[in-house]
């Protein structure tokens, strides 16, 4: 790695630890972090030397995550409906789903951005703005109404505000400041915005695309292609994580790459500036397609960095781009650093970058074979932390369920994604479009099933493979011809 890439580690690090420094010192302006920032800042211009001036950019830095979880944790805080949570009372809140209804055997939540809110009795014409989420928990009917609904629909319910407490309060730091007790939906009105509705319809096509096939693989199939788990069995979710290919159901960089692979001739026909601004469409759409999820928003905005570059025409290693989109994404969101998901992601991502190429010179057998094993076990290495910190295990079979589950798991996202919206079009040919993606689904399954059940049996075969692999990559180099030393003259 280039000198570079080690600054732009350094200052993606610098923020994340401000960031946590902030949530220690508390809710505040952050005017005295922000301050601080630009004397840092200051200072830096004025060093002459490098060392010293990468300290003060990287104190800058840390400084400015410290006034972003501040002011965050002051939202959180502060507002208008503060009083209303301590008190209780019941209200009317107006807004739109910040993401798709989780429904569970009893109810169903949901988080809400909240528009407008006024006390139950009030005219709405006394209804107070305000630009804050709240998580809604709907049991009974009202929990069947809400559960219809769809990230970005408005509605308008009524119930009691009270605070987050126990499991709820995790939604703190998905920018809930209370829970509403539903008690009655008043209205449900589809989204209005227009890229939400645009990403709404496209959901609904491949949902409608993979009808035909049997529920549990449409079910896993939505998970391979949105990322939503929520109709896939507890067992089959258990199954994946024990065999290490969580990271199939998730949503990232290579499903942000698939889908600009798939434009990529309507992309090549387009001048540089076109060329980009479609290209961020695309992201920014298919990110609202997964819900912005915290993996998909890492794999979009590194995504949306590469497309810059490519745009002002200056190169970005793979480093440099996973740290500017880190730094953008944290002092966006500061609360970003308590989302497992991110950290896997993110980890996932460092672990490849870093490390998959140093492990694959080292590993035997053919290309194909290392490089497949180097990224999975450089990715494992990355995630393990956070997994023994979280979970407290780590799936040592994942090397092995990965090389034979991923060369079947890439053709599903490059094959199924179009062959379901072609098959919402015309469903006749649903069962013929997806029938290789239901094979590879099968497959991969099976792999996960095994993997849970048998490691040992799994690791084996897998170990059998790359023998038997690189002696045949042996026996078909063809040898190298003969040299004749010419005589010294």
């Amino acid at each position: 790695m280039t000198a570079s890439d080690w600054r732009a580690i350094g200052a993606a690090v610098a923020v994340v630890v401000g960031a946590f420094v902030g949530q220690r010192a508390g809710s505040g302006s952050g005017s005295l972090a922000a301050f601080g920032a630009v004397v840092a800042s200051g200072a830096a211009l004025c060093l002459s030397r490098s060392r010293w001036r990468a300290v003060a950019i990287g104190c800058a830095l840390a400084l400015v995550g410290t006034a972003s979880m501040q002011r965050a944790l002051h939202g959180l805080d502060h507002h208008s409906m503060r009083a209303a949570v301590v008190e209780g009372p019941s209200v009317v809140l107006g807004g739109e789903l910040a993401g798709d209804p989780r429904p569970t055997r009893f109810a169903t939540t949901a988080l809400v951005r909240v528009a407008t809110w006024r006390s139950d009795g009030r005219r709405a014409n006394s209804a107070v703005r305000l630009d804050r989420t709240v998580l809604v928990h709907a049991s009974g009917r009202e929990a069947q109404v809400l559960a219809t609904a769809v990230a970005g629909d408005h509605l308008e319910v009524v119930g009691n505000l009270v605070a987050l407490h126990g499991f709820d309060a995790v939604q703190r730091w998905r920018h809930a400041v209370a829970r509403l007790d539903v008690r009655e939906v008043r209205s449900l009105q589809a989204a209005r915005a227009l890229w939400w509705r645009c990403a709404n319809a496209l959901r609904g096509m491949i949902v409608r695309g993979t009808a035909s096939l049997p529920a549990a693989q449409q079910a896993l199939l939505i998970g391979f292609l949105l990322g939503d788990t929520r109709a896939v069995s507890s067992s089959v979710v258990d199954a994946f994580r024990s065999a290490g290919l969580t990271h199939l159901l998730a949503v990232s960089g290579a499903n942000v790459a698939f889908v600009l692979v798939l434009v990529g001739p309507l992309l090549r026909r387009l001048r540089l500036a076109p060329r980009a601004l479609v290209g961020v469409v695309v992201v920014v759409g298919f990110a609202a397609m997964t819900r912005f999820e915290p993996s998909v928003l890492r794999a979009s905005a590194m995504a949306l960095v590469v497309i810059g570059a490519r745009y002002v025409g200056r190169p970005v290693s793979s480093v440099r781009v996973l740290a500017l989109a880190v730094i953008g994404l944290v002092l966006v969101d500061p609360f970003l650093v308590h989302s497992v998901g991110f950290a896997l992601s993110t980890g996932a991502c460092a672990g490849i970058v870093l490390l998959a190429r140093p492990i694959a010179r080292r590993v035997p057998g053919p290309r194909f074979v290392r490089d497949l094993l180097a990224v999975t076990i450089a990715a494992q290495i990355g995630v393990a932390p956070v997994l023994v910190g979280v979970f407290g295990t780590v799936a040592w079979v994942a090397p092995a369920s990965n090389l034979f589950a991923v060369p079947a798991a890439e053709p599903i996202t490059v094959i199924g994604l179009p062959a379901a919206l072609v098959a919402a079009l015309w469903a006749p040919f649903a069962p013929v479009l997806l029938a290789p993606v239901r094979l590879l689904l099968l497959w991969v399954n099976a792999v996960a099933t095994a993997a849970a059940a048998r490691p040992w049996s799994v690791a084996g075969a897998a170990l059998s493979v790359i023998v038997l692999a690189s002696v045949l990559s042996q026996r078909h180099r063809s040898p190298e011809p003969a040299t004749i030393d010419a005589p010294d003259r």
